[in-house]
């Protein structure tokens, strides 16, 4: 599997997880603090904001080759493959 698959497929179950978790979670926590449940998505894009601009690399203006360098010795696919393969 490349990993661009990999990838793809992480987000989009990550999305699910995420959408499910939501729906589940909202109507107990606006009958528990009301309006007041909005303090916790304030929180969570907040942090996601934070952490994007302190983890991420800004890869605007760079090549496809320049990522590339950047990232040859960063092997994501093998740290993964190797912590969950099942064989």
């Amino acid at each position: 599997m490349n990993l661009r698959a990999l990838g793809a497929s992480a987000s989009t179950a990550s999305n699910w997880l995420n959408n499910v978790l939501i729906s589940q979670v909202t109507p107990f926590a606006f009958d528990a603090i009301g309006w007041r449940f909005f303090f916790v998505f304030m929180a969570c894009n907040l942090s996601n904001a934070v952490l994007t601009y302190f983890l991420f690399p800004e890869t605007k203006g760079k090549t496809l080759e320049e990522i590339g360098k950047f990232l040859r010795n960063f092997s994501l696919r093998d740290k993964l493959i190797s912590r969950f393969a099942v064989w």
